[in-house]
């Protein structure tokens, strides 16, 4: 045979129009399996993408450091608010629907796809279907860290176990709809607690996180009272150096001592400096850092650049939502504490009068958050809204208000299950 004919014969077996055995009587059980391999390759339909298909978002690192950083409290790297690294990469596109739970892996371009179109022979689980009664986690066995002076940090906490998102369609539209172009600035997680179903875009984005590093050592500070590291009645002095981290007015006098249950509050509720730096000297600065990436926190870390993303951001949250964060009853204490958050004017915004959000927000140029959880009549869902605009309140009101109606016309529907 010449090369001519053994290319079109090649072609006419992939195709199926002539039988193997004829051409080749003495084809081997193996090549007759490779050569029906590649035609149920060749076979399988290609998947359009959905509504919403665009890349997943991923960690990216900075471009460059943002000149100024914040200063840090001596000897404890602890962060005050202030420009830091500055997020890069290319426009943000919502994650595909990937893990324990959902359909099929991202494809070769990572494009999110609509289960629908899923092949006949990997059927789909349904998208937002409601979940079994979730399970509690095992209780990890205790780890122990050291600390960057070599002294032990103390058993770690377990990580964080979330349910899988489920990926929404009309709620992934909402999002694009409601930020247009501006979602090259954005990253968001919505997710539904009672059974995972949501959408992330840019979930793994580093951005600054401004005064949302504070949600992060809120879960320390219980964490360590749940240890018997600390107690919540016990005092700390107010000291010059603590005073020089004010923004505002000092809301105790130099040499005040002050409750540690006082300082949670402060820092939560007015976003209080102060009481940020005094708590997290008091918890050891660096070993902070540790028990975040135990729980499970990827990129969120206390330091002079505050990085964070959404996906941590909302890992925490959803533990706090579904009682899993250090304990139910700290849980609970801590969503009381961000239900007195005094800055309203973002997720809360676009929301029906009444209904309770716990939630922080943080603010810096460049940086502009809102991340809570919100406690709606249908049920609760978290909600974190990272920018890198200057002033995103409207925005992000409004996205808000998109969300709720989504998830609320689920509930009116009487399911919480496919769009």
């Amino acid at each position: 045979m010449n090369l001519t004919r053994v290319c079109w014969l090649a072609v006419l077996l992939l195709l199926g129009a002539v039988p193997l055995a004829v051409l080749v009587p003495s084809a081997g059980a193996p090549l007759a399996a490779a050569i029906q391999s590649l035609r149920a390759v060749a076979s399988v339909p290609q998947q359009p993408a959905g509504p919403a298909a665009t890349a997943t978002g991923a960690a990216q690192p900075a471009a460059s450091a943002r000149a100024n950083h914040p200063p840090v409290a001596a000897g404890s790297g602890a962060p005050t608010s202030g420009p830091a690294g500055a997020s890069a990469g290319a426009a943000p596109r919502p994650d595909p629907p990937a893990g324990e739970g959902t359909w099929p892996a991202p494809s070769a371009d990572d494009r999110a796809q609509d289960p629908a179109d899923a092949p006949a022979d990997r059927a789909p689980v349904p998208t937002c279907a409601p979940l079994a009664e979730p399970s509690e986690p095992a209780a990890d066995e205790p780890r122990t860290a050291r600390s960057g002076a070599g002294r032990a940090a103390g058993p770690l906490p377990p990580a964080l176990r979330p349910l899988p998102l489920r990926w929404h369609a009309r709620l992934a539209e909402a999002v694009y709809e409601t930020l247009g172009a501006a979602s090259a600035d954005y990253a968001v997680v919505v997710k539904r607690v009672s059974d995972g179903c949501g959408v992330a875009l840019s979930r793994d984005r580093v951005f600054y996180a401004a005064s949302l590093y504070k949600l992060v050592l809120l879960y320390d500070v219980f964490y360590q009272r749940e240890r018997g590291e600390l107690r919540f009645d016990e005092e700390i002095v107010v000291t010059e150096e603590h005073a020089s981290y004010a923004l505002g007015p000092l809301l105790w006098p130099v040499e005040s001592a002050v409750t540690i249950a006082d300082l949670a509050e402060a820092m939560i509720t007015q976003s209080d400096n102060v009481a940020a730096i005094m708590l997290h000297k008091r918890l050891g600065g660096w070993a902070t850092n540790q028990r975040l990436a135990a729980a499970g926190l990827r990129h969120t870390q206390l330091t002079t650049e505050l990085p964070t993303t959404a996906g941590d951001l909302a890992l925490v949250l959803e533990g706090l939502a579904r009682g899993q964060a250090v304990s139910s009853r700290a849980s609970q204490e801590m969503l009381a504490l961000l239900r007195g958050q005094k800055v309203n004017d973002r997720i809360p915004a676009g929301l029906p009068q009444g209904v309770p959000v716990a939630h922080k927000t943080g603010n810096w140029e460049n940086a502009c958050h809102d991340a809570g959880v919100v406690l709606a009549p249908q049920g609760a869902y978290v909600l974190v809204v990272l920018s890198e605009e200057t002033a995103c309140a409207p925005r992000v009101a409004k996205l808000s208000a998109a969300v709720y109606e989504v998830l609320a016309a689920d509930a009116l529907q009487g399911h919480f299950g496919a769009p």
